[in-house]
């Protein structure tokens, strides 16, 4: 879009593999391991692997929209200046605000289930006074956040390489001790479906480099490029991942469901059985900056998304949208509710993620979007659109309690005041 660059970005100065890393970052293959790849060896068993990579290609299609859209369209607005070029300024105001919802409630999330599930794995719980580390390590990330570009892309560099690097060396162990074996079907069908649909979802993410068009050295060619490299890497790296749990464990639909009656944590389970305390701890240190370095690429995009919507200043924004992210992390700790923030972030953050996700797949396909009316764009459009409802339905409406209902109604509100007020131009 012609937009003048906000004080504090340069124009086509980034690498590729700093807007890869970044990318890879959201997706936080590590984190990712210890959550939704492990419901979805729940599901698919021994052939969790199998899950994994179908999982992978049930979400190609929305990287394939997301894809196209930043090859053409290279700013610091993102997805807000996908809408704005596909549906206007109201279609723009509404998935832009969706959007930085999805990321502001994003980090709370992500930085709580961090907090009480993923470091007491390690330091073992209430081994450190809580509020005061919690208030280092959210100072930590806001810190980086505001710090220009160079500084949080080296740490999302970091730490994007060292969570790849631990599941590429841990699954080597694991396989010069057990061998290679085949992997089979070994559940029923609609087993491995529901596996794949839940394994679909741990590849989401991936969309901040959205965000850095205008910075990138080969523009939307460097951007999308590495949106599809990050997606690749690491359904590669969860497929990887999800083969030698299973291998680690015996590879039969038995032994996975026993190692699972054992831990909800299969892979730092498998690092402790093959590398002993010391790599048990350095898998839960890693994971813990998986998510970090998945904070502070969330933010860095929300700052540019804020500067973009409302032309403010970029420290000011990235001041802004640091705060609104890190005071309901604080605030849950602070009075002991840090799984309830957890629970209401993350379905606030999938709700807005999802809907502007199948909203941005229906504009795709519109007159000025890039897909603009033809018959394969509808029909990627519409089974991206599906997955995204489907996400929407198994990850939020179906989870119980109060949280799905808040979470979908104030995605609505969010989306009819930014369609409302449509922001900028």
């Amino acid at each position: 879009m012609s937009r003048r660059l906000p004080k504090g970005l340069r124009e086509r100065y980034l690498p590729w593999y700093m807007i890869f890393a970044n990318s890879l970052a959201t997706i936080a293959p590590l984190s990712s391991t210890a959550a939704l790849l492990t419901y979805s060896m729940a599901q698919a068993l021994a052939s969790a692997p199998l899950a994994m990579a179908v999982g992978a290609m049930v979400y190609a299609p929305w990287v394939f929209i997301g894809y196209s859209y930043s090859k053409v369209i290279a700013s610091y607005g993102g997805t807000y200046d996908f809408a704005l070029a596909s549906g206007g300024r109201r279609a723009a105001g509404a998935v832009g605000l969706l959007y930085l919802t999805a990321y502001l409630a994003y980090v709370p999330a992500v930085m709580s289930y961090g907090f009480e599930a993923v470091a007491p794995l390690a330091l073992g719980p209430r081994a450190l006074p809580l509020t005061a580390v919690a208030i280092l390590v959210a100072a930590f990330v806001a810190a980086l956040a505001v710090s220009g570009t160079s500084k949080p892309l080296g740490f999302t560099l970091v730490t994007s390489a060292l969570e790849v690097g631990l599941i590429v060396a841990l699954g080597l162990v694991v396989i010069a001790r057990n061998g290679l074996r085949p992997v089979q079907l070994s559940v029923p069908v609609y087993r491995l479906a529901s596996g794949a649909l839940v394994a679909a979802y741990a590849v989401a993410g991936g969309g901040a480099s959205f965000f850095l068009g205008s910075e990138a050295r080969g523009g939307g060619k460097d951007v999308s490029s590495a949106f599809m490299a990050a997606y690749v890497t690491a359904s590669i790296a969860l497929s990887f991942a999800a083969y030698y749990e299973v291998l680690a464990a015996g590879g039969t639909n038995s032994s996975v469901a026993s190692l699972l009656a054992k831990t909800q944590y299969p892979g730092l389970y498998v690092a402790e059985t093959y590398g002993g305390q010391a790599l048990g701890v350095l898998y839960v240190i890693l994971t813990v900056l998986s998510i970090l370095g998945s904070s502070v690429a969330a933010l860095l995009a929300a700052e540019r998304l804020a500067t973009a919507m409302w032309d403010l200043n970029l420290k000011l924004s990235g001041a802004i949208v640091s705060l609104v992210a890190l005071v309901p992390f604080l605030a849950g700790v602070f009075i002991g509710l840090g799984w309830q923030v957890y629970a209401l972030t993350l379905m606030i953050s999938l709700s807005a993620l999802f809907i502007s996700h199948a909203a941005l797949s229906a504009l795709f396909v519109s007159p000025r979007g890039p897909g603009s009316l033809r018959v394969p764009a509808i029909a990627l459009a519409v089974v991206s659109a599906t997955v995204m409802a489907y996400g929407l339905y198994s990850q939020v409406l179906t989870s119980g309690g109060p949280y799905p209902a808040f979470a979908l109604g104030a995605s609505a509100l969010v989306a009819a005041v930014g369609a409302v007020s449509g922001h900028r131009a």
